[in-house]
């Protein structure tokens, strides 16, 4: 009686087991294809990424999933982020961006980043006849005040 509950428990942990390498051996296939695209999160990105800023919000294009090597694994990618003032002017664009999400959060069921990477950012330094230096990044549309003003915000975060 014992030994034939116990197969049938073993039986079942098994085929749990086959039906898992299965789902993970798929899953790998897709992503060593392309990348995934997680643009269902992207909402959810532009509100963590804006919480808390009474003058200045997120924009994203794309959300992705990728796979980024052995030495980055997993990637949580970004595709061309826009900040944007109050009243709606670009302060500045970023091409891609990944973010690193914490695992103790994701425990609790919260999305918060720990580490949010910047690749290919723009940054344009302007000296002034007055010496005046000015660092701006992206292409912000109404020239240096907006990238300025984006700069003084990344500073004070």
């Amino acid at each position: 009686m014992i030994s034939h509950t116990f197969r049938h428990v073993v039986q079942v942990l098994g085929a749990l087991l086959a039906g898992l390498v299965i789902i993970l051996s798929l899953f790998a296939w897709r992503l060593s294809s392309g990348p995934i695209s997680l643009s269902f999160l992207s909402p959810t990105f532009e509100s963590i990424l804006s919480a808390n800023r009474q003058n200045v919000r997120v924009r994203l294009q794309d959300t992705i999933l990728t796979w980024a090597g052995w030495d980055r694994t997993l990637d949580i990618r970004v595709l061309n982020v826009s900040v944007l003032n109050a009243g709606g002017a670009v302060l500045t664009t970023i091409p891609e961006l990944s973010l690193s999400l914490s695992a103790r959060a994701l425990l609790r069921g919260l999305i918060a980043p720990k580490r949010i990477e910047l690749f290919h950012p723009k940054i344009k330094l302007l000296r002034k006849t007055n010496g005046q230096i000015q660092l701006g990044f992206g292409k912000a549309k109404s020239k240096a005040q907006n990238s300025d003003d984006f700069f003084k915000f990344i500073i004070a975060e």
